[in-house]
């Protein structure tokens, strides 16, 4: 997944709207310091009168400014060496007499070699919370640029890898960062400026004036959360800056904070949440007097009916298969060896671990840990590798288990390095499945490749010597398109499923394929799958009609609402996704494989190897990413899905709000590997659910219900209320079968789990509620809004 990058609809249009918005948020930073001064008069009397703005600048320093004539320790690496210099042209300069002139021709997707910087650096620099540069990008550079991203990358004893995204536009542009500064507050290595597009650039950009804000010298807030009848309000969250506090009984919060601006965030539950602009002065106490929340509006009933047969069994499914996990080669080793992250993965049943991560699956070296560029030069070398990160991990996670119960899923690497044929690439690659039998790693499933509908800009071979196979081609450059033709793709797996298999003949090896993007992605050669014509072919059914005879598992991934921008459209999914594609999947295997002589019988596996709900957005890291993610596994195996593996342990995005990951390793100071909300579904399923489905309905299409039996005299009943401001009142009715009046039952809502953006962590987090819920003699329940609760219902 790292990495990927899309847009669902590009072109310069989406760029420019980028920049009106950039404008429009600039004039409301003037807007918000002119309205500064008439909040001043609510402060106490020791605060003097100075603005937002005068109090920012108060605390700004230059940080690179290019006035001494050089790059002042920027550089380029590799095939960049030479792509840094400085000018003195006025038309690219925004304060002095120098600026930094970048040339980005030729650079594609992520490039972190272009723009480096390894100090010495300002010493106030791990003190900031903000950094801005100007930035001039002519219109000629990004012509024919879906889009185009700049990245600041910290990496620092704090973090190793702190990145900050922010959009490039043509134009003359000040780029801003907002910085946590607890994530950079230790000793700095180096400072990148990474450069992400979806085509080659084609010219230079200038930057200039870099510089950044400080925290200040701390000052007091204080005040008193109360309700609109002016009582105070317990257990209130307040934030500021980086600081949390929770009120008493009488509703009071005191807490000490860097001088600077602020906005406050105010969290209680049954209440709406409350924003406001706030300042802290150094050595000075702003008393923001009573601040009333409003209560949330009273949540109305709706009736729901909830049936459950047990006499219908859909299926019984393995969770091992179903409950899988992905590492990634980026991930933070400690998150791999703490005995705590460990237990935290026992906890929710990780036994299926696919590796070395998304992408990765196609640019790494398992022998070295190097990653590849499609040209074939190393991007870097993560800290965690196979051989004494990953293997090691597989191992003790397995011995935690008691052994024999953890196994890996390996991507094959087919499409790097350049240097090598694909022979050679699918040689090595069972080289390294060997290598695991030797290590006692357990597997059998094999992915071949990781979304190759994507993949027009990797060299293909060429063409091959008179007499020569094409799989022995020598890789050219100049080939492109060929990753994201179907026929190619599908020559590669049948080749290497044949070689694989031949290799180790009594393993009884699955190979995996084609694994897409999403699940009916069209062909595109140039590897925008998104922006596919509606006559091409669809990936999964051209690719089963060529491999037919190969394939063992259709494999495919899924991030079903990619914007990730409306709850709403997103919790729809679950019942917009499989109910639609598993049929047809179903269908075509029957066509395309079980009509092959020998195949007649022929179970196909459908995988999912990467699944979550979209781009790696605040909506990630909400409540609502638990809801979506428990009613789409709980689909996925209802409509048959054999193997599940969620996109994935750790990986989180500071900078666009949230994270696939699960934990989280390095941004909450209270909990050093806390647990996301998608994390207590796991732990839901895998502790409280059951293996054996059995037919579940409900008349409302707000409440998602799906079921087990237990045993002959327990059902498990999962059902999750997505309506924000709904009860659903549900009776529930099951044939044949009496429930007791009482159910043991585990709740989680926002009484469990609240996010916050301002410090980029939940700051109530809990986990699922257990508690004995009430059914009477109506065998009735009030499931509440924004709601995951499983019951088990005795006879």
């Amino acid at each position: 997944m790292e990495g990927k990058g899309f847009t669902e609809n590009g072109s310069l249009v989406k760029i420019r709207r980028l920049k009106n918005e950039k404008e429009e948020m600039t004039m409301s930073r003037i807007r918000f310091a002119a309205l500064f001064m008439a909040a001043l008069f609510a402060f106490t009397g020791t605060v003097s009168a100075i603005t937002a703005e005068e109090l920012a600048k108060k605390h700004r320093i230059k940080l690179w400014t290019f006035e001494t004539g050089t790059l002042e320790g920027w550089y380029g690496e590799n095939k960049f060496s030479k792509a840094l210099s400085v000018t003195n042209d006025p038309k690219f300069v925004t304060e002095g007499k120098y600026a930094m002139k970048t040339d980005l021709t030729g650079s594609n997707d992520w490039n972190q070699e272009i723009m480096r910087n390894r100090g010495p650096f300002h010493a106030d620099i791990n003190k900031l919370v903000e950094l801005s540069f100007d930035c001039i990008v002519p219109e000629a550079t990004m012509k024919g640029l879906e889009y185009g991203e700049i990245y600041l990358v910290f990496s620092s004893q704090s973090n190793a890898w702190y990145s900050l995204k922010s959009a490039l536009v043509p134009g003359k542009q000040t780029i801003s960062y907002k910085i946590e500064n607890q994530r950079i507050a230790k000793d700095m290595w180096d400072v990148y400026l990474v450069i992400n597009s979806s085509q080659p650039f084609k010219g230079p950009i200038y930057i200039d004036n870099i510089q950044g804000r400080i925290l200040g010298p701390p000052g007091n807030i204080e005040g008193v959360i109360k309700d609109s009848d002016g009582k105070g309000i317990k257990d209130a969250y307040v934030v500021v800056g980086e600081q949390l506090a929770r009120t008493g009984n009488d509703g009071k919060f005191r807490m000490r904070v860097p001088e600077d601006a602020y906005r406050m965030a105010v969290v209680a539950y049954g209440y709406r949440d409350k924003g406001q602009d706030v300042m802290v002065l150094a050595n000075q106490t702003n008393n923001l007097g009573e601040i009333t929340l409003v209560k949330q509006r009273e949540p109305k009933e709706t009736a729901v009916k909830v049936s459950l047969d047990p006499s219908k069994v859909i299926r019984t499914f393995d969770p091992h298969k179903l409950y899988g996990q992905n590492v990634a080669a980026w991930h933070r080793p400690e998150g791999y060896r703490d005995n705590e992250a460990l237990k935290r993965m026992k906890q929710i049943g990780a036994t299926f671990i696919r590796l070395p991560g998304g992408d990765y699956g196609n640019e790494y070296d398992w022998r070295t840990g190097n990653v590849f560029r499609h040209d074939g030069t190393v991007r870097w070398t993560p800290d965690f590798n196979y051989m004494g990160g990953m293997a090691p991990f597989i191992r003790r996670l397995d011995s935690m288990w008691g052994g024999n119960k953890v196994e890996a899923l390996p991507i094959i690497n087919v499409m790097s390095p350049l240097s090598k044929t694909i022979e050679q690439r699918v040689n090595y690659q069972i080289e390294w499945l060997q290598d695991m039998k030797n290590k006692g790693i357990r597997f059998k499933y094999v992915e071949v490749g990781n979304e190759p509908d994507s993949k027009g800009a990797v060299p293909g071979p060429g063409k091959p010597k008179e007499g020569q196979p094409w799989y022995q081609a020598a890789n050219d450059p100049k080939v492109l398109r060929w990753w994201s033709s179907i026929e190619n793709y599908s020559k590669v797996f049948n080749y290497t499923s044949q070689k694989i298999k031949k290799a180790f003949p009594n393993d009884n090896l699955l190979l995996m394929g084609p694994c897409t993007m999403q699940p009916m992605n069209q062909e595109m050669l140039d590897g925008r799958p998104w922006q596919a014509d509606a006559k091409s072919p669809v990936w999964v059914e051209k690719f089963l009609q060529l491999s037919g005879k190969h394939v063992d598992t259709l494999v495919v991934h899924e991030y079903p609402f990619w914007a990730n921008n409306d709850a709403r459209a997103l919790l729809k999914k679950p019942q917009e996704t499989w109910p639609v594609y598993m049929p047809k999947f179903r269908d075509w295997i029957k066509k395309h494989v079980n009509s092959i002589k020998g195949r007649e019988n022929d179970y196909i596996e459908v995988a999912l190897t990467e699944w979550n709900s979209g781009d790696e957005n605040i909506m990630t890291a909400m409540l609502e990413n638990s809801l979506f993610c428990a009613d789409y596994l709980g689909e996925f195996i209802r409509q048959g899905g054999d193997l599940a593996l969620i996109w994935d342990l750790y990986t989180q995005k500071p900078g666009l709000g949230g994270g696939h990951g699960l934990m989280d390793s390095e941004n909450d100071p209270t909990d050093k590997f806390s647990r996301r909300g998608h994390y207590w579904v796991f732990d839901l399923y895998y502790n409280r659910f059951g293996t054996k489905v059995i037919d579940a309905k409900s008349d409302y299409e707000n409440l998602s219900v799906h079921a087990t039996m237990l045993d002959d005299r327990t059902i498990a009943l999962m059902a999750i209320n997505k309506s924000k401001f709904d009860i659903a009142s549900a009776k529930i009715d099951i044939k044949g079968f009496k429930p007791s009046t009482t159910a043991k039952s585990w709740q989680f809502s926002e009484k469990e789990y609240v996010w916050s953006r301002e410090l980029y962590r939940p700051i109530v987090n809990t986990g699922p509620t257990e508690f004995n819920a009430r059914l009477g003699d109506s065998n009735s329940y009030n499931f509440p809004p924004y709601s995951i609760t499983v019951m088990h219902l005795k006879k």
